[in-house]
This record gives structure tokens, C-alpha cells and sequence, in this order.
């Protein structure tokens, strides 16, 4: 999730930081100042390259010291990985149900009721975040490729979203500029069925189908013969993910966690309480025709208007999809009432993006 950047600007960056390609298991990058191309020694990393050589170190499924071992052997070694295919499929599933567990201990302690908000101090020096992080070292483990649309589409998720909390938990400075965010999307990854999977990798790569970014001249994340493609969600990519992805910062939609038993309804939930949030979708009172809407339409307004129509019309038409027409709340039915009058009306439609808060979601 990022906002888009100015032409001459992303003409400076690097390939490495605004579009991310295949990268094998073990890969270290060699840490690089600010937007130079040439390599630098450890003693001059600085900034955002620093945040991103420090992130790579502490993630990449490391283990965490003595106890981090203790704590795996009082888990249970699940990361035993049979050679059968279904063992395999049960043995994934397995896994990912323990992650889930776990991150369902962090938001329980650590979580604002409302999902908007993560003490990340508090969860920093945890026993719940510890735990976390030994589960998570069975992810290089897990073969994703074997579940089915709707689990992998759920354990996406999820990492995702443990992943953002995971690297701006241990990090003293949070991302606090265009640079250090973009870097913080394409450096923080987990090694998943031994193939690294960057935070861009999982969102543009696998959750919607293997689509370039939304960053000027980004390309597709996976390219031909890319391993990863196995676990990318080509056919019919789900736009409502963008209601359940949370990139760690203010104006992103609450932080969840997803199960593939109920993930319809999940997402259906996600959606209209995002768009029915007058901070995301609201109808300018003195100028007709006229809708603010949160940028997360504008920078993946291709992921939800229909193929051949990217009309604000179009993109109307698809947020008033997302509110149920016999919804009891009535702010979302009133709010559908007058999104459907005005799509139907015939008079012109603009819609106009509210500015995204980056600061940082912390308690």
C-alpha cells in the first residue's frame, strides 16, 4: 500500500526500491546509501537503507536467542514437513492455524478494541510477540501452493498483516518519509516454503494476482518461471482485500485476523464498514455530484472497477456493492440511497481523494 510518486523522483530510485523481483531463499542484499546504486560499508549505512539492512537482519525468520529455542521446544516441532503431498497440505494448514493463534494472542494484549491502534511498545518486549516469532519461524516451512483460494487468500492475509506489526515492533524509528515507507514495503519479508516473500510480494504479487504496484514503473512483482506464481490469486483477485490489509499507518482499514471458514463474510463485513466510514466515503453536501473518497480507490481503482470501465461512475457503482441493500445501520443505508440516486441520475460525477494519514497507528 503506498502513495504514488512524483515522475522525476521515482526516476532516481533504484529498481530494488519501488518494484521487487524473484529472490531465493538466503538472498542478503548488500546495504546501499540513501538512492546510490554503488555499496557501502556498514559503518556509512544511514537512514532508509539503515531501517531496511536492520529490518532484513531481525526478520528473515532468525531465531530469537535461547529463549526463542526453549520456547520451540515447548511448542512442538511442527515444521516437520512430510514428503506426501496431503501430509504436506495438512501439515501447511496446520502451521497456519498455530499462526493464527498467535497472532490472535498479540491483538488480544496489544490491539485497540476497534483494531485501529497497536501498542507496539508494550508488544515489543512481550512473551505473545515472542511466541509469535518462534511460530513464525515454521513459515519457511509451509507450503502455501497447496491450500485452496479461499486458505490462502485468509494465511495471506494474515501474514501481512503480522508482518507490518512484526517489522514496526522492533524498529526504534518507524518509516517517517516516502523513502524509508517504500523500503520498509519492499525489505520487510518472511521466508515462506523457502522463497522470500517482501510485504509487496504478498500484497501485489499474491493477493491481487500478480499486479504491478501502484508506484510509478512498477512491474509485475513475479515474473516468468517465478516459483511464487504457484501461490498468486490470478483468477478472480478479490479487490475487497484492500478493506483488510493494514499497512501501519492511521488512515488504513482496522487490523484483523481471517479465518478461511468465514472469510465471505469477513471481507463483506470489511468492506461496508470501510465504505460506510465517512472518513473514507462521503458525499460533498454544497457541490453536487461530487464524493470524497479514501486514495485507497484512486492508487487500485483498477482492482475495483470492471475491466473495460475505470469511470468514477464505475468505481461508484462498486463501493455501493459493498453496502447491503437491507443493512439495519442507518447511515449505510442512507448513504447507499444517495450513492445509487446520484449513479443513476445521469448528472456528472467526480470523485475526489481524500488525503491519506500516514503517522503511525500506535496505541
Amino acid at each position: 500500500m503506498m502513495e504514488g510518486l512524483p515522475f522525476a523522483f521515482a526516476l532516481l530510485l533504484p529498481s530494488w526500491a519501488v518494484a521487487t523481483s524473484w529472490r531465493g531463499a538466503g538472498y542478503r542484499s548488500r546495504p546501499r546509501c540513501g538512492v546510490a546504486t554503488r555499496p557501502c560499508g556498514k559503518n556509512t549505512v544511514r537512514g532508509a537503507a539503515a531501517l531496511s539492512v536492520a529490518l532484513r537482519a531481525s526478520i528473515l525468520n532468525k531465531e530469537d536467542g535461547g529463549v526463542a529455542l526453549q520456547k520451540k521446544k515447548e511448542l512442538g516441532d511442527e515444521a516437520q514437513v512430510p514428503h506426501d503431498v496431503e501430509q504436506q497440505k495438512l501439515a501447511t494448514q496446520k502451521i497456519a492455524a498455530s499462526l493464527r493463534g498467535r497472532i490472535l494472542d498479540m491483538y488480544v494484549q496489544f490491539l485497540s478494541e476497534d483494531g485501529s491502534a497497536v501498542d507496539y511498545k508494550a508488544l515489543r518486549n512481550s512473551l505473545e510477540f515472542r511466541d509469535y516469532q518462534v511460530v513464525a519461524q515454521q513459515l519457511r516451512d509451509v507450503q502455501p501452493q497447496l491450500l485452496n483460494r479461499t486458505e490462502r487468500i485468509a494465511f495471506f492475509l494474515n501474514v501481512y498483516n503480522a508482518l507490518i506489526i512484526h517489522g514496526l515492533a522492533i524498529l526504534d524509528s518507524p518509516p517517517s518519509n516516502l523513502l524509508q515507507r517504500l523500503l520498509f514495503y519492499a525489505k520487510n519479508a518472511y521466508v515462506i516454503g523457502g522463497i522470500e516473500y517482501s510485504l509487496n510480494d504478498i500484497e501485489h504479487g499474491v493477493l491481487r494476482g500478480n499486479k504491478p504496484g501502484p508506484v510509478p514503473f512498477s512491474g509485475k512483482p513475479f515474473k516468468s518461471g517465478d516459483p511464487r506464481l504457484w501461490t498468486s490469486i490470478t483468477e478472480s483477485p478479490d479487490a475487497r482485500i484492500h478493506f483488510a490489509l493494514n499497512c501501519g499507518a492511521k488512515s488504513c482499514p482496522p487490523v484483523r485476523c481471517f479465518n478461511a471458514d468465514n472469510l465471505d463474510y469477513a471481507l463483506e463485513g470489511a468492506a461496508q464498514s470501510f465504505v460506510t466510514d465517512e472518513e473514507n466515503v462521503r458525499l460533498d453536501q454544497d457541490r453536487q455530484g461530487f464524493v470524497y473518497l479514501s486514495s485507497i480507490f484512486k492508487w487500485y481503482r483498477v482492482d475495483f472497477c470492471p475491466e473495460n470501465d475505470t469511470s468514477d461512475r464505475a468505481l461508484l457503482s462498486t463501493i455501493i456493492s459493498y453496502i447491503d441493500a437491507e443493512s439495519r445501520d442507518p447511515d449505510a443505508k442512507r448513504l447507499r440511497a444517495q450513492l445509487v440516486e446520484l449513479v443513476e441520475s445521469g448528472q456528472n460525477v467526480r470523485c475526489k481523494f481524500l488525503p491519506y494519514n500516514w503517522s503511525l497507528n500506535s496505541a
